[in-house]
Order: structure tokens, then C-alpha cells, then sequence
């Protein structure tokens, strides 16, 4: 062996190669891609840990917006959610409410359960006759409130 030859085996020196950097840029977008996955992964954990935690699967204050829309009749009574408390070995609501009769200003209070039909939505009915006699109803008041559906926005 010569000289340059034994130079040349000991110190290869170092060559600039596409592959290389295309290497380098794909690990590094494969930790870049990790990072942002774990961090969605806290971000539902956080949010599952805080639903479990409540309890509910729709919040009270939805649960009251809800109810004061289905039954707030302007022309004949207005409501509003006193309380909002949920069972979850029932799957159910119990909502309790007053109303003012928009005739007389009469206040008047009662409570109702709305129940899980396992499909995101609560059903239930209002049996008090002072609130269903000015509606000129003889049958109960229905009233129904809903989860978000999961596909909403999404294509």
C-alpha cells in the first residue's frame, strides 16, 4: 500500500449526499409528527378526565338553554331552570323550573326528569295542569334536549 492509500482508508472525510439530508429532514418530521400526537393525546386525556369528572354527558348550562328554548312560549309563559342535576346510574336529568304565566304574572315552580333513549337524546314531559292548561293542552307538555352530534362540520 502507498501513502495515499493509507490516508484515504483512515480518514474518509466527509461528503455532502441527497440522501442524507433527505434522511435528516424525514427524522426529523417523524419526531416533529410524534411531539404533535402526544400532545393531542394530553389534550384528549385532559378533556376525557374533566367529562368523567362531571359526569355529564351534556352540560347543565346546555341542559338548561335547551329546556328554557323548548318551553318558553312567549305569548303564554316564560321559563327559567332553577337547577339542573344528573343521575348517572339513571341516565337521566332532573330539571327544576319555573315558569310565569305571561296573563297573570303568576310564578309557578315544578320539576320534570328527562331520560336517556341511549342515542344522545333526553326526553321528558311536563305533567303540571298549570303549565299545560293556558297551553290549552290536556296532554302532557313534551320537551326533549340533545347532544351535539359527532359529525357536525365534519364532511
Amino acid at each position: 500500500m502507498t501513502e495515499n492509500e493509507d490516508e484515504a482508508i483512515a480518514r474518509p472525510g466527509f461528503r455532502f449526499s441527497l440522501n442524507a439530508v433527505i434522511l435528516w429532514i424525514a427524522i426529523l418530521a417523524l419526531i416533529f409528527t410524534n411531539v404533535l400526537t402526544y400532545n393531542a393525546v394530553l389534550d384528549l386525556k385532559n378533556e376525557l378526565r374533566t367529562s368523567a369528572v362531571s359526569g355529564m354527558p351534556i352540560p347543565a348550562e346546555e341542559v338548561a338553554k335547551q329546556f328554557i328554548k323548548a318551553t318558553n312560549i312567549p305569548s303564554t309563559v316564560t321559563t327559567e331552570v332553577e337547577d339542573v342535576r344528573y343521575s348517572p346510574e339513571e341516565d337521566t336529568y332532573l330539571v327544576e323550573f319555573a315558569w310565569t304565566l305571561t296573563a297573570t304574572g303568576k310564578k309557578w315552580y315544578s320539576s320534570t326528569r328527562l331520560k336517556s333513549d341511549g342515542f344522545g337524546f333526553y326526553h321528558g314531559q311536563i305533567l303540571s295542569s298549570q303549565f299545560n292548561q293556558p297551553l290549552g293542552r290536556t296532554r302532557p307538555y313534551s320537551v326533549s334536549v340533545h347532544t351535539p352530534s359527532p359529525l357536525k362540520g365534519k364532511p
